[in-house]
């Protein structure tokens, strides 16, 4: 597994224990960053949530785990 993988990995599961308006907090934050996305709070779980969503889906197709 490379670095990054894992990295994702923890924040995914890190994630998983937040309380819901802590991880919208945190994910509006974490979008902004990583793509320059302002995404509302009241959005972007959903938002995260599909990302898993296709990330598994490309995962599944390819045989292997698609990182981020």
């Amino acid at each position: 597994m490379r670095q990054n993988d894992a990295y994702f990995d923890l924040l995914i599961e890190t994630l998983e224990g937040l309380e819901p308006a802590a991880r919208a907090q945190f994910l509006q934050r974490f979008f902004l960053s990583l793509s320059h996305i302002d995404i509302p709070e009241n959005q972007v779980v959903t938002v995260w949530e599909e990302v898993l969503t296709r990330r598994a889906q490309l995962s599944e197709r390819s045989e292997s785990l698609v990182s981020f």
